[in-house]
This record gives structure tokens, sequence and C-alpha cells, in this order.
């Protein structure tokens, strides 16, 4: 039969230790509402084995040339994944898919790691982005909406442990230079676009990740109305 509900399609966004897969799992208890969510799950761990890295703790201090092509890897295998998300969902009318990351979080993360990057590289990834963003917005049977999670958080030193992500390891410096290079790529991407919602979690920064995701799921019944 032919599915002609749209899917709200939600991008949590934001630096490292920000608690984007916490409000990821607490969006899925919504479920009980009757309104069928779904999470896209993390590739990143299937793209170390890839390149051969053990785990992301083994990038510290790996020579630009690998960490460019596991970069890369990385958002190959996140950009094929939600596609192919995107159109599974599409067909099991799902109402609302989640997805932990938008592809300018990885635009913003890959130039803030390899900094000694040439603008012809730069603007190489940043068309691939470009691409691949474009191509999910403008999708028919999907509304979609980022979600911008400020750093940092009143919870961000209590959670930073040695066995996290590289980036909740490392200085604040660099995670709160990582928020605001994305912020301002969602800002001039939104400006470009007319059918993007974009909503910055600031005045919520010390709510639970519970109180967090009711927020969202109260902010997509009102896209909905208006959209």
């Amino acid at each position: 039969k032919m599915n002609l509900t749209k899917l709200n399609l939600v991008f949590l966004s934001g630096a490292g230790a920000v608690g984007k897969t916490c409000v990821a799992q607490e969006l899925l208890k919504h479920n009980s509402n009757g309104t069928p969510i779904r999470v896209v799950p993390s590739t990143t761990r299937a793209s170390y084995a890839k390149v051969g890295v053990e785990s992301e703790r083994a990038t510290t201090g790996m020579i630009p040339e690998m960490l460019m092509r596991l970069q890369k890897q990385i958002f190959k295998d996140y950009a094929d994944s939600l596609l192919a998300n995107l159109d599974a969902a599409i067909n099991d009318n799902v109402k609302v898919l989640v997805v932990d990351r938008s592809p300018f979080d990885h635009a913003s993360y890959y130039l803030n790691c390899l900094p000694s990057l040439t603008m012809g590289e730069i603007e190489e990834y940043l068309q691939l982005v470009d691409l691949v963003f474009d191509g999910v917005v403008s999708n028919p049977m999907a509304v979609t909406s980022v979600w911008f999670f400020k750093y940092p958080t009143s919870w961000t030193s209590k959670t930073a442990t040695e066995d996290a992500d590289l980036f909740r390891r490392a200085p604040a410096g660099k995670n709160l230079v990582w928020s605001m290079t994305l912020g301002s790529m969602l800002n001039e991407v939104v400006t470009r676009r007319g059918d993007l919602f974009k909503f910055d979690i600031t005045d919520q920064n010390h709510a639970s990740p519970g109180a967090r995701a009711k927020m969202i799921m109260n902010k997509l019944a009102y896209i909905k109305r208006v959209r």
C-alpha cells in the first residue's frame, strides 16, 4: 500500500558530551504514546574496523593521512546508513526517525580534527556533505529538523571519563571550537533552505535528557500543525 504520511526526520546535533545519545534513548520511550519512533544506530565502530583502527582511542596521535581516510570512511558509512534507514522508515510508516549527529556534525568534526587541510580538500568534503544533506531534506516524504545542543552543558565536566570518546576526553576549548563551527554551518544551511527547521537547545541547558526529549516531542507536534 502507498504511504502518504510524512515522517519527522530528527537530527540531534552538537559537540561531544552534550547528551545527544541519552536524548535519543529517551525519545524511544515516547513510542508508548502511539507514535512509532526509530533511532538510526551508529556505524562508527564498524568504520574503524574497515580501516584497521581498533578504537577511537587509537586515533590520538594518528598521522593526518590516516585520520583523513578514517573520517571519510566514517562519513561514507554514516551517509549510506542514513539513506537506507530513511527509506526503510518511510516504507514502515515510522513517524519519527532520530539520527544521532547530522551530516554537518561530521563536517565540523573533520575540519577541527584536521586543521592542516587545504582549501581544495575542505571544499571537496563540504560538497559531499551538502549533497547528502540536501538529498535527505529534499525527500518529499520527510520533514527535517535539526536540534542543536549547546556546548558546554551543566554535566559536561562530570561525565568526562577516560573511557569515553575522543572529543569527550578532549580539552574543553576543542569542543567549544567544534560547537561554534557546527552552529555556524547549521545557521548557514537553514538560511539557504526554506524547508528545514532548526531549534537551539540552550534554554534547557540544565534539563535532564528526559525533559529535553519531551520538549522535542512537543515541538514536533507544533511542526506537524504548521508545515
